[in-house]
Formats: structure tokens, C-alpha cells, sequence
């Protein structure tokens, strides 16, 4: 990011900052939004194996929302799938499913639920076609440059690595077989921290019980794969200054598997790994690189308006970050 860029601030309020899930194409539909809705319309159980619904939420992080979700509709928090995780502050739209019978209502100020249909399966990450975004920066910039963003780094955003400095370093410290000093860390990042002592006040009991609730698992495996996002912007960053413009389209997350291990060891070189730990690894590969998809800049007062479209898993602050001095600011 240069410091000759213009300062833009976002996420100034949940409606600048507006993500729909966009549906792979079920033919002869081409893909598709998921619409929002301000209605809840819940219908009951028809007897499928997994029930489809529309979430919208505003100010409402993916997993707390998902959470009301499954204490509304009766089910486990387990029973509930996703195509992925979607912005706290923001609005935003998506699929979900819920796996088996279910109270027939819901009901929140900030969140609607509306009943689509049945199928055989569980929602899959990042089984879509991509995201949607609709993005308002405020910023004095007269004029910004669209070349920037024609084709960017594939890393990872704030979202993922979190704005408190080193609370990447707690997922490293699970594999290495290391909970305690990880617990310790997590005590210090407020969000982190809440989490863990909530689930802690829940088994009324010590760290492993915490980190073998289900009510934890969600917030354990998000601090590993936190861990592999940073490594990942580390080794592409290099890959592409070492190698520029024939730097591979594809490039693994780090892994245990010795071929990829060998490739991350400068960045990572573990003596031991807990083996319990490894079941949240992701080991799917990843695009080096990002090119948004129907890019839209508009001049509004005050800032500037964006509408684009990203494949599953990028991030739009990535983006926005090759055109602002970006820094996230409530009003």
C-alpha cells in the first residue's frame, strides 16, 4: 500500500459497505445475487434432508448471526452449513442451510430468514460462483486510478488476519503442540478473548474442555486457518517478487503433506505438529491472483461509489487498498 495514495475510509456505516453472495449458474439461469429481504418468511420442515434460506443481516458477524439462527429454528449450531463467512459490519445477503427439522419461525430487528427449498446436501465453502459488492469510500480523491485494479495480489484481508497485531502467531502455537501459551495470547485480543471465556463460563471448567466444545470449534478452527492465511501472504509475496510475471496461477496454502512443507519451511519450520490440530487444516490451492469481475467507480459526494464482483474467498479491501490509504472508521 503507497503513502502517495489518497486516505478513503470504510465501512462508515453497515450500508456502505454491501456484499451478496452470487449462486453458480443452475441452467438455463446464469448465475445470480442472493436478494435481500427485510421479511422474514420461515415455512416449516417439508421432510428433506437439508432446508435452503436466504440470510440478510446488517452489524451482525457471520458466526453470531448463524448462532441466532440455530437457537431460533431449534437446531444445533452444527446443523447449520454455509458457502463461507460474510462481513460484520456490513450488509450482506447468502445462502445457508440447516440439516433436518426446524421450529417453523424466526424473528430479529437486524437479521431476515426466507425459506427457498429442500435438498439432499449440506452447503459446501465456497461452492458459488462468487461475491457482489457494493462499496461507498469516503475520500477528498478527485480521481483514482482503474489500472491499479485490473489484476492484484490474491491475499488475504483484515478480515481473516484480524487488526491486532501478532494474533496470527495463536493458531502457530496450537500446531506446534503449544495450547497454553496460545490461550495466553488469546487473552489479550478482546474478540478472541470474549469467545474463549464465554465457552469457558459455559463447560465451568479448564482449557481443554473449552477447546474440545462444539460451541468452540467454530472460533478453533478460524485461529488455524488465520495461521495458513498468513503464510500465504508471506510466501506469495515472495513468490512474486522472486518471480514476477511467471509466478504460477495456483499455489498451495501450507500443508503438512512433505512436498509443500519443504516449500514453506524458510517462512515456517515446526519441529513437531499436534496431530488433533491438523483436522482444520485447509488444503486446497489458491489464485496468486485477483481480477474483479464488472468494475464500477462513480464519483459521489464526499467519495466514491464501487460495484464489482470477486470469486469465493477474495477479499474487497484488497482491492480497494491498490486506490486508498484505506482505514475503517464508524460514523
Amino acid at each position: 500500500m503507497s503513502n502517495n495514495l489518497p486516505r478513503g475510509f470504510y465501512k462508515t456505516t453497515p450500508e456502505s459497505f454491501v456484499v451478496q453472495e452470487v449462486i453458480k449458474s443452475i441452467p438455463p439461469r446464469p448465475p445470480w445475487p442472493v436478494e435481500f429481504s427485510k421479511q422474514s418468511i420461515v415455512l416449516g420442515w417439508k421432510g428433506d434432508p437439508y432446508t435452503i434460506f436466504t440470510l440478510s443481516k446488517s452489524g451482525w458477524s457471520a458466526e453470531k448471526a448463524m448462532r441466532e439462527v440455530a437457537r431460533q429454528l431449534d437446531v444445533s449450531f452444527a446443523d447449520i452449513s454455509a458457502h463461507g463467512l460474510k462481513d460484520k459490519q456490513a450488509c450482506t445477503s447468502q445462502h445457508i442451510g440447516v440439516r433436518g427439522n426446524f421450529c417453523p419461525y424466526f424473528s430479529h430487528q437486524d437479521m431476515s430468514l426466507v425459506q427457498l427449498h429442500g435438498q439432499n446436501s449440506p452447503l459446501f465453502i465456497g461452492d458459488i460462483e462468487g461475491n457482489r459488492f457494493d462499496i461507498t469510500i469516503l475520500s477528498q480523491a478527485e480521481s483514482i486510478d482503474e489500472t491499479a485494479i485490473v489484476a492484484v495480489p490474491n491475499l488475504f484481508g483484515p478480515q481473516r488476519l484480524g487488526k491486532h497485531e501478532g494474533s496470527e502467531q495463536v493458531g502457530r502455537l496450537f500446531l506446534e503442540g503449544r495450547p497454553e501459551e496460545a490461550i495466553e495470547q488469546i487473552l489479550t485480543i478482546p474478540p478472541a478473548a470474549d469467545k474463549f471465556l464465554e465457552v469457558q463460563e459455559l463447560t465451568g471448567g479448564s482449557w481443554e474442555e473449552v477447546l474440545s466444545h462444539p460451541e468452540y470449534q467454530f472460533s478453533f478452527k478460524f485461529e488455524i486457518q488465520k495461521w495458513q492465511s498468513y503464510l500465504w501472504n508471506k510466501f506469495v509475496q515472495e513468490q512474486m517478487e522472486k518471480l514476477g510475471s511467471n509466478t504460477p496461477n495456483m499455489l498451495p496454502l501450507w500443508n503438512p503433506s512433505k512436498r509443500i512443507f519443504e516449500m514453506y519451511k524458510h517462512l515456517w519450520n515446526p519441529s513437531q505438529l499436534n496431530q488433533k490440530v491438523l483436522k482444520f487444516i485447509n488444503e486446497k490451492d489458491r489464485p496468486t491472483m485477483l481480477r474483479p469481475k464488472y468494475f464500477r467507480a462513480k464519483r459521489t459526494i464526499g467519495g466514491w461509489n464501487f460495484k464489482f464482483d470477486l470469486p469465493p474467498g477474495a477479499y474487497a479491501t484488497v482491492v480497494l487498498e491498490k486506490l486508498f490509504r484505506l482505514e475503517e472508521r464508524r460514523v
